[in-house]
């Protein structure tokens, strides 16, 4: 990902169309966070959940 210069992060991705795609965060290196903002969520292999998109 990449800074704006008013601190907010920004990355461009090509997703496949019709696809549930699953993503998390990674902040400071350590910890991980959703997206709040995503269409669902799904469990993962390590308890917790991932956020999704579909395109």
């Amino acid at each position: 990902m990449q800074k704006k210069k008013e601190g907010t992060f920004y990355t461009a991705l090509t997703l496949d169309t019709g696809k549930a795609n699953q993503y998390r965060y990674c902040l400071d290196g350590e910890r991980w966070e959703n997206d709040w903002e995503a269409d669902f969520y799904v469990p993962n292999d390590l308890g917790t959940e991932n956020s999704v998109v579909k395109v």
